[in-house]
């Protein structure tokens, strides 16, 4: 298994490989399977209050559920990303971050999401080279050379 939460000291759900998520209603003491149709690999599931859950996974899988998991259903990501964490803060507004920078947000539970957004690292080499003439002349000239990054919208 790869992610857990728990809404209280009961219940909770757990995901892993192979479409795997696992509800328990007696504090991990015994734990059932939740079907899901799919062989994706889940890699971490937020459940705000106990009907409404959503699990994030390999090739921008998210599934989400409004019934406590007794069914889920495949929400659109736009992304092919893997997708590795999620945070919802009530049933409707959420966060979902990936590999390559994605982050995705929706106010109304999952049914669209708000943009990719790919961020990436500063440069990490630049050059600055002497000056010349000296300083003390009335101009100066300095050059320099960094490196450059291209953004790509998706």
């Amino acid at each position: 298994m790869l992610a857990v939460d728990f809404i209280d000291e009961n219940t909770g759900w757990t995901v892993g490989g192979a479409g795997t998520i696992l509800y328990t209603s007696d504090g991990g003491t015994t734990w059932s399977q939740q079907p899901t149709g799919v062989y994706n690999y889940f890699y971490d599931v937020d459940f705000p209050d106990a009907s409404n859950g959503t699990v994030v996974g390999d090739n921008g899988a998210i599934f989400r559920t409004t019934d406590g998991g007794n069914s889920w259903e495949q929400q659109y990501s736009g992304t092919s990303n893997w997708l590795s964490g999620v945070s919802f803060i009530n049933a409707d507004v959420g966060w979902i971050v990936g590999n390559g920078g994605t982050i995705l947000k929706t106010t109304n539970g999952g049914v669209s999401f708000i943009g990719e957004e790919q961020y990436y690292a500063q440069p990490l080499e630049f050059i600055l080279y002497q000056n010349y003439p000296n300083p003390f002349n009335p101009s100066t000239n300095i050059q320099y050379q960094v490196s450059s990054i291209t953004h790509r919208n998706a």
